[in-house]
């Protein structure tokens, strides 16, 4: 992921920029702010804009834990969204 400088983590990891776009660093509020969720350490976890976008949008979002084992499940099996 990246904070600031788009363009050198695209030529880093041989992305477009379009592909590096996805990856911005962005705040995943666990319980979203909507459900009561706030903006404590504990709540809050880095995430790709890709990610972050992704998880609750879904009809029924996964529950942090849950969510987890998602990510996970998805890793072992070798990659993780489109851009591995």
């Amino acid at each position: 992921m990246w904070l600031e400088n788009v363009e050198a983590f695209a030529n880093d990891h041989e992305y477009t920029l379009a592909q590096a776009s996805l990856l911005k660093c962005t705040a995943e509020h666990l319980t979203p702010r909507e459900s009561g969720g706030n903006d404590t350490p504990a709540n809050v976890a880095a995430a790709c804009w890709y990610c972050n976008s992704r998880r609750h949008r879904r009809k029924q979002p996964l529950s942090p834990e849950q969510y987890r084992k998602h990510v996970v499940s998805q890793l072992h099996k070798g990659g993780w969204h489109r851009l591995h």
